[in-house]
């Protein structure tokens, strides 16, 4: 390689290791006069230290990833992951999972299947011992949510009127949930079951606007 490239390509490289500045401006001048054999002895140091820059990002990068691993685990081996699955009736009736955060904290979601359709409800649940005199096994939970979903059917009632269609209608809905209940939790099985009260509200496309306040279940769930 001609000593001009050989500048050519050292000059490249200082430029990758200090970026043009000051500082690297009078290197660059004082190793204009400097000879071939020189500038390949400094720029050997020079791809030392840029693998060595290298390097060390790579194991602080390793690093960070293994420290953040370690706290997740650590984080998510302190939460108790109970869970319990089961079945609702009422009107809105259908399977329910719910998984537990922490003994006072739930999210719950609910499968139904109103008006020949599919719908699907998510619900944030509170609980707080009640009836603690009677049995330290009763749980008040109320909550709060939202669902989306359809109904398949023949009739639909808007406001005070219900209309007839000769076929079934596909209508799209969503809505807002609230929850009221109370659960017994069997001392010694993994069995809970409750009576809750989930009034809502949505809006669909052949119905329009629905309320129903009077959503009313007993419910029985198998925890694991």
């Amino acid at each position: 390689m001609s000593c001009r490239n050989f500048r050519f390509r050292f000059d490249l490289l200082s430029g990758i290791a200090e970026p043009r500045s000051d500082r690297f401006r009078q290197r660059h001048h004082l190793l204009q006069g400097q000879s071939c054999s020189q500038l390949a002895y400094i720029g050997l140091g020079i791809r030392k230290t840029l693998k060595l820059n290298a390097e060390g990002k790579i194991t602080a990068m390793k690093h960070f990833i293994i420290t953040a691993i370690l706290l997740i685990s650590v984080q998510v081996s302190a939460q108790d992951f109970m869970r319990s699955a089961g079945v609702r009736g009422g009107l809105t009736s259908g399977f329910t999972y719910r998984g537990y955060l922490n003994p006072q904290l739930a999210y719950e979601g609910l499968m139904s299947f109103r008006g020949n359709g599919l719908q699907f409800t998510v619900l944030r649940q509170h609980f707080e011992p009640t009836l603690w005199h009677v049995n330290d096994g009763f749980f008040l939970t109320y909550g709060y949510g939202g669902h989306l979903g359809f109904t398949n059917s023949h009739s639909y009632r808007h406001l005070y009127k219900t209309v007839h269609y000769p076929d079934q209608k596909f209508s799209p809905l969503v809505g807002l949930d609230g929850y009221l209940g109370i659960e017994y939790h069997f001392p010694g099985i993994p069995v809970q079951a409750g009576i809750d009260y989930k009034p809502f509200f949505e809006l669909s496309l052949y119905q329009f606007f629905q309320l129903s306040a009077w959503d009313l279940a007993f419910t029985l769930k198998y925890k694991f």
